[in-house]
């Protein structure tokens, strides 16, 4: 009996044989021919047609071609009719420089907030892109969107609807902005992610290779098998190296073909390997193998970022070989810098403390530059020098502001009360002396006559002394007015004042007007005969011991004021501000202040200091023209109290010591004094005690004793006459 299943396959290669001829003419891909399974099912199978079959291997054959002669980028077509761009990317090879850029002569702008780049520390705030980078991205275009948070209330929306939010839609946030009053500025930058490293590395030498026979599929197909010195490989998270060993998958480079290890042979060190990409053919040697396990250390995206901003942040990823980038861009993260709190071991708790502390800002001396608007010397023309006018210019006094007028007036009194009075002493002296010697000289004066006199001379001295009492105290006054207004005897100050126009403003093709901003005043003394003084000259020694001859300059330099900077809200810059010379409170750049005094002539010359170059290196003018400013005589006066209580202080002292003499008598004494021819007489002897006394035990003058002694010699020379007696007198000296 036959067997059924042998029945079944006769029949099948009858339909197959009948089918033949189909596959080869059919002008479809495949041709459906009926089989019989072992169990006499029919079953429906696609055959693919020889047409087919030629077209895939000439498609295939063709795709070969292409890559094998590729260099940069080849298209290939798949099965399905699809076509795919292949790209040559060398795992050793360096990009090459373009030799030439299109250009199209034409300029654009955008915002450029530098100024985070330039805080040393820089601070940056860290975005993971491990999930969206790729060997084909590595940078990323960020858009820090910075946002005006000028009143409480914008900062209460952002801190209520914005603050840390990570979901923040690009097509919708800016409608919100606006809706609520707040002013923002984008922030296009493009940044590199930070250089990482494959998280696997290690370096296998091939010691051996030998051909091996495998089962794949039931199917012996002949491998390599690669003996290397080790299967050990390292771990870049891991501190200890070696840490990892080879496995099934794993994938190893050798040039630029990438090979999977397809089985492991540990006892053997040894591995077989699929090839994945390229040609290179793997010999024995050192260091041949790579791992190339495509896992990369978390990679970051960087983003500095400065103190006190309210932001919103968005990012989008470039590729690095087409230079292409997507539409839209990521949903924002929104946060307010001043908060951010350290990553790294700090005293400080937030950003902006770390800034306060520790950030060196850079940006603020850029950013101020930028708001000066600085012309540089290379770009100055040189400044006009000023055209001075003598006529411009006249000697003043500064110091008639201590001059008062009344004061004066209250001295010139007292002064003239002490004169008068000095005049009075002076005649009551005089009438003294007279009546003096009248007492002293008159011998014809009878007692009467003589006490009459010393009457006389009694009230003239009490006189004198009333006198000179209200003399010590006018001159007591005027000596305590000197000492409580010194400022009334200074000498007058004076100096040469007056403005001059200020030269206009160069005009440059390369800058704004470059304007003058500064001058050099130089000025000198000449004598009453317009002679300069004689120049004088020192000498000096030079380290190698050579003496060398200077000249000093008798010009004298001074510097104006700086012309003032004011903000320009349109402009966004400083601009120089203009001279008030109308306001007496502004000191200006323009106007001149030179001391001079009596009997003197001032030359003066002044140069223009423009901006350009300013502060460093200005550019100067030439000297103007020099102009001559004379002392005018109507200024040589003196108000006069200087002399006049030049000697109060003299005057004051003898007043001082007259009033301690009187206290000794020396008045009464000096009223009983008087000069008779040259000779002196202190007293008259009615004055001078006898050293007599009469009966009631009082002392007995000189006159009076005097007088009664000449009674007795007179009645005793009367006696004697009568008598005819001659006395006989004998005078012992004192040695006996």
């Amino acid at each position: 009996m036959i067997n059924k299943s042998f029945l079944n396959t006769v029949e099948n290669i009858n339909k197959l044989f009948i089918s033949l001829s189909n596959l080869v003419n059919s002008p479809v891909d495949f041709t459906k021919i009926e089989w019989l399974d072992s169990s006499g099912n029919i079953i429906d199978v696609n055959v693919p047609s020889l047409g087919y079959i030629q077209n895939e291997l000439k498609r295939i054959d063709e795709n070969i071609k292409r890559l094998m002669g590729l260099e940069n980028a080849s298209f290939i077509k798949n099965a399905d009719g699809t076509v795919s761009k292949i790209i040559s990317y060398d795992l050793e090879k360096s990009l090459t420089p373009p030799t030439s850029l299109p250009f199209n002569s034409k300029f654009s702008i955008k915002n450029n907030l530098f100024f985070e780049n330039f805080l040393n520390p820089m601070l940056v705030v860290k975005f993971d892109v491990s999930n969206f980078a790729t060997i084909n991205t590595n940078k990323f275009i960020v858009r820090r969107v910075i946002l005006d948070i000028d009143t409480d209330t914008k900062k209460s929306y952002f801190n209520a609807f914005l603050l840390n939010r990570t979901d923040i839609n690009p097509d919708e946030y800016e409608t919100d902005l606006i809706d609520n009053g707040i002013n923002y500025t984008f922030d296009d930058n493009t940044f590199e992610i930070t250089p990482t490293v494959h998280k696997y590395y290690g370096d296998f030498d091939v010691i051996n290779i030998s051909d091996v026979e495998m089962n794949v599929n039931e199917v012996i197909i002949k491998k390599k098998k690669y003996v290397l010195n080790t299967l050990k490989y390292s771990n870049a998270l891991n501190v200890l190296p070696n840490s990892e060993s080879i496995k099934i998958n794993d994938l190893v480079r050798y040039k630029n073909s990438i090979f999977k290890i397809v089985n492991v042979f540990k006892d053997e060190n040894a591995i077989i390997l699929d090839r994945i990409s390229g040609y290179d053919i793997i010999p024995v040697g050192a260091n041949v193998l790579h791992i190339y396990n495509g896992d990369l250390v978390t990679q970051y995206l960087e983003v500095p970022v400065n103190k006190d901003e309210y932001q919103i942040i968005f990012i989008k990823p470039v590729d690095k070989i087409f230079n292409v980038t997507t539409n839209k861009w990521s949903n924002g993260v929104a946060f307010y810098s001043g908060d951010l709190v350290p990553d790294f071991d700090t005293v400080s708790s937030s950003l902006n403390e770390f800034y306060r502390n520790y950030v060196l800002d850079f940006g603020k001396v850029f950013n101020g530059i930028t708001k000066e608007d600085f012309i540089p010397a290379y770009l100055g023309i040189k400044p006009d020098a000023p055209n001075l006018n003598p006529d411009d210019f006249k000697v003043v006094q500064i110091n008639a502001h201590k001059n008062n007028d009344a004061l004066i007036d209250e001295i010139k009194n007292k002064i003239s009360e002490k004169i008068k009075i000095q005049t009075e002493l002076d005649n009551i002296k005089n009438t003294l002396e007279q009546k003096k010697l009248t007492l002293f000289t008159n011998s014809n004066l009878t007692a009467e006559e003589r006490n009459n006199l010393n009457k006389e001379i009694q009230n003239l001295t009490k006189e004198y002394n009333v006198k000179f009492t209200n003399y010590a105290s006018i001159v007591s006054n005027l000596s305590l007015m000197k000492q409580s207004n010194p400022d009334l005897f200074e000498s007058p100050k004076y100096r040469i004042r007056g403005f001059f126009e200020i030269p206009k403003a160069k005009k440059s093709p390369n800058t704004r007007d470059q304007e003058v901003i500064q001058f050099i005043i130089e000025y000198r003394y000449l004598n009453k005969n317009k002679s300069s003084v004689q120049t004088q000259q020192f000498n000096f020694r030079k380290i190698d011991g050579q003496v060398i001859t200077a000249s000093f300059s008798n010009w004298n330099v001074i510097k104006s004021p700086i012309r003032k900077k004011v903000y320009d809200e349109k402009l966004g810059i400083f601009v120089w501000d203009t001279e008030k010379v109308e306001d007496p409170n502004v000191v200006n750049i323009n106007q001149l202040d030179i001391p001079i005094s009596k009997n003197e002539s001032v030359e003066i010359r002044i140069k223009s200091i423009s901006e350009a170059g300013y502060p460093f290196n200005p550019l100067e003018s030439d000297y103007s023209n020099i102009i001559t400013i004379d002392f005018p005589d109507e200024l040589i006066q003196d108000n006069g109290i200087s002399n006049l209580l030049e000697n109060i202080d003299k005057e004051l002292t003898i007043a001082n010591l007259r009033k301690e003499l009187d206290g000794l008598g020396l008045s009464t004494h000096l009223s009983k004094s008087t000069f008779i021819g040259d000779k002196y007489f202190a007293h008259d002897s009615n004055q001078i005690a006898s050293g007599f006394f009469n009966n009631a035990g009082n002392q007995i003058s000189l006159y009076d004793k005097t007088l009664e002694m000449q009674s007795q010699i007179e009645l005793l020379t009367s006696l004697l006459e009568k008598s005819k007696v001659y006395p006989f007198i004998t005078i012992i000296e004192e040695n006996g």
